[in-house]
């Protein structure tokens, strides 16, 4: 790093952006940063995370009776990520750690001319580190903010005011583009091609188990249990819970989605659905667009409410958890999951097409008892 780049020198340049910025959040985040054992604000960091996991990590922290404090506890919370630890840790709590967002590796990597691809990992850890030495060890919540608000205002993606910036004349790209003509400093970050989208088709089968006397009340019990079966670690949507599924070569009718369906729930949990089990409802239920980066993914979804012959016991074989991990989820624990959006709109259009199913039924039996 070039001796004149330090955290001093950049927090004196950008002391009037800092000044804007510091008023915006830190009050919220102090207030937000509290919590009980008995009731919890939503910290603005769990919404970002996503509101799939804010319950969750909520809990947790309610558990704990404190709220965390530096960025290693605050990671141990779901749905909070290395921006939103450092963002708290800084903000709330004036740890001395970076906080990194699109403005400010805009920034850093024109004021260090890299040209580095900045999706790879390697880049963005080097991008973490650079900000780490930066940031004011007295003031790092007011840096953070300077350094994202610099990004956000002057330091723009297509039309950066050079003239207007505070730190202008430590600016390597700035250097560059007036000596060679070529370059420009807009072109720094490098810009990456975005991949072409792809389009994927998928069966989702909620899979639904009913056990005992519940088994008396039909398929649509609150007390069915909820099969999910957790994604790999690695890859898309790495290590999140999810529906059965499977990919699907091409537009498949009902019947052939249904027997790649059987097939995975054969292989994955020697569950063979029209021997070891009672199907009491299999319906069709609709199709939903799942939009991805880089993938549109249509998923079928169907519903499957089984009583195993065998009770849950059937599904508890060592041999099947070595292959696969899995659970089952009552109702209530399935809405208070860390659920991506796809998987919680698979799980809400099951819950409408069961209100509309009971409405109907409700309707064809008052007809009956009237015609008595």
């Amino acid at each position: 790093m070039d001796s004149s780049l330090n955290n001093s020198s950049l927090t004196l340049g950008v002391g009037e952006t800092k000044n804007r910025a510091a008023s915006i959040s830190i009050t919220r985040a102090r207030a937000e940063a509290e919590c009980s054992s008995s009731s919890i604000q939503q910290p603005a960091a769990i919404c970002l995370a996503g509101q799939q996991l804010q319950q969750q990590g909520a809990k947790l922290i309610v558990e704990r009776g404190e709220f965390p404090k530096t960025v290693s506890a605050l990671r141990s919370i779901p749905g909070i990520g290395d921006y939103t630890a450092g963002a708290i840790a800084s903000i709330a709590f004036k740890e001395a750690v970076p906080v990194v967002d699109g403005n400010v590796i805009r920034v850093i990597a024109r004021l260090k001319a890299i040209s580095a691809n900045p999706k790879k990992s390697q880049t963005v850890k080097s991008f973490w580190k650079l900000a780490g030495q930066l940031v004011d060890l007295c003031m790092p919540g007011d840096f953070n903010q300077a350094l994202m608000e610099l990004g956000a205002t002057l330091c723009t993606p297509l039309s950066p005011s050079c003239s207007s910036c505070p730190v202008s004349g430590q600016c390597h790209a700035l250097v560059i583009s007036r000596t060679c003509e070529s370059v420009q400093v807009t072109d720094y970050p490098v810009k990456v091609e975005k991949p072409k989208q792809r389009s994927d088709l998928s069966a989702v089968c909620v899979v639904e188990i009913a056990e005992g006397p519940e088994t008396q009340k039909g398929p649509h019990s609150k007390n069915n249990k909820f099969l999910l079966v957790k994604r790999p670690e690695e890859g898309l949507l790495a290590g999140l819970w999810e529906f059965p599924s499977v990919i699907l070569d091409g537009e498949d009718d009902l019947a052939t989605r249904r027997e790649a369906m059987d097939l995975y729930l054969k292989k994955s949990f020697k569950l063979d659905v029209k021997k070891s089990s009672c199907i009491m409802l299999r319906e069709d239920i609709g199709e939903y667009v799942h939009i991805f980066t880089h993938i549109r993914l249509r998923m079928y979804v169907e519903l499957l409410v089984l009583h195993l012959k065998g009770g849950v016991n059937l599904l508890n074989r060592k041999e099947d958890k070595e292959k696969i991990a899995w659970k089952l989820v009552d109702g209530k624990s399935i809405q208070n999951m860390g659920l991506t959006s796809g998987v919680r709109m698979v799980y809400n259009m099951i819950q409408k097409f069961k209100q509309s199913r009971l409405l109907t039924n409700s309707k064809i039996k008052r007809k009956r008892n009237q015609k008595k």
